[in-house]
């Protein structure tokens, strides 16, 4: 972990130094690369809110000082240490200065976590630079606290005080969401059922994710009918706590008892408490009752209890219901679907920009569409295959993903140790994309769109209430193939027993009201069947 310690204090050899050097000793031990500056050795000038940095040349400040030389170690710290003797019960005057210069880079994209060491030579004087580093430093930036000490002048007990921070430092985990996240959805399961996970063959891919340092996994209360989530509980089960994050959601439609359906997330899982939390994929249609259920409440006392680390929200509606759920609670992040044929054909950019400008990080669900982007017709493919043939069509989708700003994790549903392998080879070049590149993946998403009758995600939301039990992302699939390459090919359905074919949808909606596109399905459902004669 690349960690960042701000020393605002003039005396190079007082008590804040001190503490300063007693950390960067326990975590330099544990391995963590720490970088100590001195700030009231370094010319830093106060922020003149001109707004040159959002209005006219991105992430760029003006003023042409020494804070140019700590922008690129902030934009690659993964933590934050801030050290200050107290003056006039805050922070001192050049420490504050560069804490406010950090407006410029509007938000870090790998800080995660922060400290704060403070010092003074009174008791009780500690109230406001508290209030500041806790009310808005580490809300505006949307920081982990991991924790605060504080040290008086005259302490009889200095030695046992810069031990503890010694020690802290060494404990400090190297543990950060990374970019790329496991998605704990499409697992492989046993003869097809999707309720029966294969536990040895997922295990590995978990252990695999592990050993490539992915340390952000995400499930939710109606994944595999219910055993995803006692599925990861158990495979990480292993591994120290503090070394992986989960995210976890509530799913108003399978329970709406949030008390209890938290409770049993906990039991499922047999931990303490969920990393990231969410509400799970709301839409226009649902948006207010989730939002005036009383969740959000109870959610939020847990997190300030500790039992939710942060909170936030996955969300599959329009621009404006996404402006009215940023209304009801400050949010520390939101999950959409965003991908390249989303961006262009759909709602994706708009959502990403309005999350953006509320300075709010982006979790993205479905990078390759469902499996979409990564089994493009020959047509689509043209483009890609024809600038880096070697290179896989998931990929592409992945670097583009990669190449938002704003993105904290990336999802991924992988299946194969395959498919792993393949995203953990693009990850870890994260090559940024050329406008001769990006020009290819909008021609790739053109031709897509010309072809592809429904652009399911299989993300089987319209699988649990149908009353017919029918596997529709999989009708679905035989749908487009049958308008891209003839009625023929739904001949393989008849294998089908017949009260699982098209014909079998009684119409009733269940499917449409849970589809996080609001696609239509009974009508395909009576196209195809009409199509093989048999309505």
């Amino acid at each position: 972990m690349k960690i960042l310690v701000l020393n605002g204090s003039p005396r190079p050899h007082g008590n804040t130094a001190a503490m300063v050097s007693a950390f960067a000793e326990g975590a330099r031990e544990s391995g963590h690369e720490v970088t100590v500056v001195p700030v009231c050795q370094r010319k830093i000038a106060g922020c003149l809110a001109c707004e040159y940095c959002h209005t006219k040349e991105q992430r760029v400040c003006v003023q042409k000082d020494d804070m140019q030389e700590i922008y690129p170690v902030l934009d690659e710290a993964d933590m934050i240490v801030l050290a200050s003797p107290v003056y006039y019960h805050s922070f001192t005057g050049q420490l504050q200065c560069a804490i406010n210069r950090i407006y410029a880079l509007d938000r870090p994209l790998r800080l995660k976590k922060a400290a704060l060491l403070l010092s003074s030579g009174s008791e009780d004087v500690y109230g406001g630079a508290l209030y500041e580093y806790e009310n808005s430093f580490l809300g505006y930036l949307k920081l982990e606290n991991m924790g605060v000490f504080t040290m008086l002048e005259k302490e009889e007990q200095k030695e046992q005080k810069w031990k503890e921070i010694r020690e802290f430092g060494k404990s400090l985990n190297d543990a950060v969401p990374s970019r790329l996240g496991m998605g704990v959805m499409r697992l492989p399961v046993r003869d097809g059922d999707y309720g029966s996970i294969d536990y040895e063959k997922a295990k590995a891919i978990i252990d695999r994710c592990m050993e490539a340092g992915i340390t952000y996994y995400d499930t939710a209360y109606i994944y595999h009918e219910g055993k995803s989530e006692e599925f990861l509980g158990k495979a990480l089960r292993e591994y120290p706590r503090n070394r992986y994050f989960v995210a976890d959601k509530y799913n108003m439609q399978a329970n709406p008892d949030y008390r209890a359906q938290f409770a049993e997330q906990l039991k499922r899982l047999q931990m303490d408490y969920i990393d990231f939390y969410l509400l799970h994929g709301i839409q226009d249609s649902d948006a207010d009752e989730i939002l005036e259920n009383g969740c959000i409440a109870y959610f939020d006392a847990l997190r300030k209890k500790g039992t939710i680390r942060r909170l936030g929200f996955s969300f599959h509606g329009s621009p404006a219901v996404l402006r009215r759920c940023l209304e009801a609670y400050s949010w520390d992040f939101v999950q959409i679907q965003l991908n390249y044929y989303d961006w262009y054909f759909g709602d994706a950019r708009e959502l990403y920009e309005i999350l953006t400008e509320a300075r709010i990080p982006v979790m993205v669900m479905e990078t390759v569409h469902g499996g979409l982007l990564a089994n493009l017709n020959e047509d689509a493919a043209q483009p890609l295959k024809e600038a880096a043939p070697d290179r896989s069509l998931a990929s592409w989708a992945v670097r583009w993903v990669l190449d938002l700003p704003n993105v904290w994790v990336a999802l991924s549903g992988m299946s194969t140790l395959a498919q792993l392998e393949d995203n953990l080879r693009t990850y870890q070049e994260a090559l940024p994309l050329t406008e001769k590149e990006q020009e290819c993946i909008r021609e790739a998403a053109q031709k897509q769109r010309a072809a592809v009758a429904v652009a399911c995600t299989a993300c089987r939301y319209c699988c649990p209430g149908c009353p017919a039990g029918l596997d529709i992302p999989a009708l679905l699939k035989a749908y487009n193939d049958a308008k891209l390459g003839g009625a023929w090919r739904l001949a393989n359905l008849l294998s089908l027993e017949e009260g699982k074919r098209p014909s079998a949808c009684i119409s009733c909606g269940s499917c449409t009201r849970h589809c996080p596109q609001g696609f239509q399905i009974p009508k395909y459902m009576r196209e195809m069947a009409e199509m093989m004669g048999q309505e």
